[in-house]
């Protein structure tokens, strides 16, 4: 992330850790809402043992373990459109403070230029 941004300044380099932290996050949900299926698997397999249809058996497994984890995994998609709003503000912020540091070392730039070729208009 540092390489990808190239931060300059304190903030920036805040920034772009928020923005490392928020995606390594968001990467996180998946896995926990896979581990929370894997769970209930084993929590519920016995529940659904006489199912004959091992179709019908994997269904009710998964709908017990959504019904009874419903929270965790509610709690876990709050979690993650949270984290995507974070992600934009600070993607947002980051691109703004680099195109305004740039267009001033630009601005910089051309006056030190200007002021070269005709050093009568110092001040």
């Amino acid at each position: 992330f540092i390489a990808a941004y190239q931060p300059a300044t304190d903030h920036e380099r805040a920034l772009v850790q928020s923005i490392a932290d928020t995606e390594w996050r968001l990467l996180r949900i998946p896995t926990l809402e896979a581990g929370i299926y894997a769970l209930g698997r084993i929590e519920f397999a016995a529940e659904f043992a006489s199912e004959q249809d091992p179709a019908v058996r994997a269904a009710l497994v998964e709908a017990k373990t959504f019904l009874t984890y419903n929270r965790q995994l509610n709690n876990l998609s709050i979690q993650e459109r949270r984290l995507r709003n974070q992600l934009v503000d600070d993607l947002t912020e980051i691109r703004d403070l680099q195109e305004e540091r740039v267009a001033g070392a630009r601005r910089a730039h051309a006056r030190r230029n200007r002021l070269r070729r005709n050093p009568a208009h110092r001040r």
